[in-house]
C-alpha cells in the first residue's frame, strides 16, 4: 500500500474524519509515531477537543501540513469511537488520547483509486465529468483528459504536450482504466489506442455501459475490433448502465466507488 497521506483530501466533510483517522493509524502501523495524541480537553465551560499543533516530530508536520493544522474535531473523533482516553499528560487541560480498535482497523483500508478514464467525448463526456466530481467528494482525482487541473493534481492534459504520449504514460501510472462504453465509443480509434495501452500495460479494465450499449448490434461491437480489447469490454463483469435514468447512473457510480473502497 501506498504512502496514504499523499492522497488528495476529500472535498465531503463527512469523510474527512475517517480520512485523518485512516493516516493516523497508518502512520501508527508504519513507525511514523506512536499511539499517543496530545489533545486539549476541557468539560468546563463547555466539551471541547482539539489536536494540538505541538503533537511531536512526523505527526506535528502532517497535522501542520496536510491539514494545516485544522483536522477533524477531535469531539467527533472521540464521540465516532475512533479515539479513547488514554492518561494524563501532566497538563491538566491537555489529555493524551490512543486510536480504538475501530480506528487501528481503518489503517487497512485502501489508498485513494488510481483510476484513468477512458471514453469518447460525443458519446459519454457528462458522464465521465459526473464520475470524476463524485470520487473527488471522496478524496480520489481520477484521471480525465478534459478535466482542469485546478489542484494541480495532474488530472489534465498539459498544453503544448505531446497528447499521445501523455495519455500513454497517464494509463501506465495508473492501475485501472475505467472505460465508458457507449453505442459509438468503440469506432473512436482513440478509445482504441488507449485500451490497447492499458492491456499492453497489464491494466484492469472496469467497463460501464451505457446510452443503450447493446454486446449484439454490429455498429456497437465493429467486427475489426481487435479481440483482446473485444474481450475486455464485452467479456469482463461490467457495469451496467440499463436505463437513461439519473437513478440508474447513480447506481453505476455507486458501484464503483464501492469497488474503490471509497465507499463501504
Amino acid at each position: 500500500m501506498n504512502d496514504p497521506r499523499n492522497d488528495p483530501l476529500p472535498t465531503n466533510p463527512a469523510k474527512k474524519p475517517q480520512r485523518f483517522i485512516r493516516d493516523l493509524a497508518w502512520g501508527f502501523f508504519n513507525g511514523h509515531w506512536q499511539n499517543e495524541f496530545l489533545i486539549q480537553y476541557a468539560d468546563i465551560p463547555s466539551f471541547h477537543a482539539q489536536f494540538l499543533s505541538r503533537n511531536s516530530g512526523p505527526l506535528g508536520q502532517y497535522i501542520m501540513n496536510r491539514w494545516e493544522n485544522r483536522p477533524p474535531d477531535a469531539r467527533t473523533l472521540i464521540s465516532s469511537r475512533f479515539l479513547e482516553y488514554s492518561h494524563e499528560s501532566g497538563d491538566p487541560h491537555i489529555q493524551v488520547f490512543r486510536l480504538t480498535d475501530k480506528g487501528l482497523s481503518l489503517a487497512g483500508v485502501a489508498s485513494a483509486a488510481s483510476v484513468f478514464i477512458s471514453y469518447r467525448r460525443s458519446e459519454s463526456t457528462s458522464f465521465a465529468m459526473l464520475i470524476v466530481c463524485r470520487m473527488k467528494e471522496y478524496g480520489s482525482i481520477p484521471f480525465l483528459d478534459e478535466q482542469p487541473d485546478r489542484d494541480d493534481q495532474a488530472v489534465a492534459l498539459k498544453l503544448g504536450r505531446p497528447w499521445r504520449l501523455d495519455l500513454k504514460d497517464a494509463i501506465e501510472k495508473r492501475d485501472t482504466v475505467i472505460a465508458l462504453i457507449g453505442p459509438t465509443t468503440l469506432q473512436s480509434l482513440a478509445v482504441r489506442q488507449e485500451l490497447d495501452w492499458a492491456l499492453a500495460a497489464n491494466k484492469d479494465i472496469i467497463p460501464v455501459w451505457h446510452n443503450q450499449f447493446q454486446l449484439d448490434n454490429s455498429d456497437h461491437v465493429p467486427s475489426e475490433l481487435h479481440p483482446d480489447i473485444r474481450a475486455a469490454v464485452t467479456e469482463g463483469n461490467a457495469v451496467h448502465v440499463e436505463t437513461e435514468r439519473p437513478s440508474q447512473y447513480e447506481m453505476a457510480i455507486t458501484r464503483l466507488l464501492s469497488n474503490f473502497h471509497l465507499i463501504t
